[in-house]
């Protein structure tokens, strides 16, 4: 069966303080239920496709360390050519870990929407943050990038995938102009190239 492994977003921050004040600016819709992208995935691919969406710890104040522990417990289920997605900070948690590991199979493409760039400069990122000199050694996992960012996002600002492409110019990218942080339900580009990965 083909699969597909996405890592969703989150906050990480670099001290008790940083997250406290971030959670007493958050609000909160008790009654909002707009379905999410990620969420019907399965249903839109059909077929022979498995979705495999694993809840990373955490993800208020999301740790590294606690996410590279659960995503291994995920590899030995993965085959070659399966699909590996990251939204937001999935997606800088798939770059910092595809440019200090080796991964067990090769995958057939790696899909990263809105992807904060959390260099070893940083302000942002915790330890997320990874180092640019290792970032060639992605494409050891994978030779199929993809990068998908909207011009208008709020949360990620678009100069940052200028900044991957300065390290990735051979990566495909999608380029919107109102789709935000891809906070939306449903991505019918990315299901397209989904449907081609394999």
């Amino acid at each position: 069966m083909r699969q597909i492994l996405f890592i969703h977003g989150g906050d990480t921050f670099d001290s008790h303080e940083e997250f406290m004040a971030a959670l007493s600016t958050y609000s909160v819709d008790p009654y909002a239920k707009m379905r999410k992208w990620r969420m019907t995935l399965q249903d839109e691919l059909q077929g022979t496709y498995a979705v495999l969406l694993p809840e990373m710890p955490n993800k208020q104040n999301a740790s590294y360390d606690a996410w590279k522990l659960w995503f291994e417990k995920y590899l030995p289920h993965l085959h070659a050519g399966d699909v590996l997605v990251g939204h937001s900070l999935g997606a800088a948690f798939l770059i910092r870990y595809l440019s200090e590991e080796r991964l067990p199979i090769s995958v057939s493409g790696v899909y990263l929407i809105a992807t904060p760039f959390f260099c070893e400069d940083s302000p942002a990122g915790g330890d997320f943050r990874f180092n640019t000199r290792s970032l060639q050694q992605v494409l050891g996992n994978t030779k199929n990038l993809v990068f998908y960012h909207s011009e208008d996002d709020q949360v990620v600002p678009f100069s940052d995938l200028r900044h991957f492409l300065e390290h990735f110019p051979q990566a495909r990218t999608m380029i919107f102009k109102d789709r935000g942080h891809f906070v939306q339900e449903s991505f019918p580009e990315l299901l397209e190239d989904l449907r081609g990965a394999f």
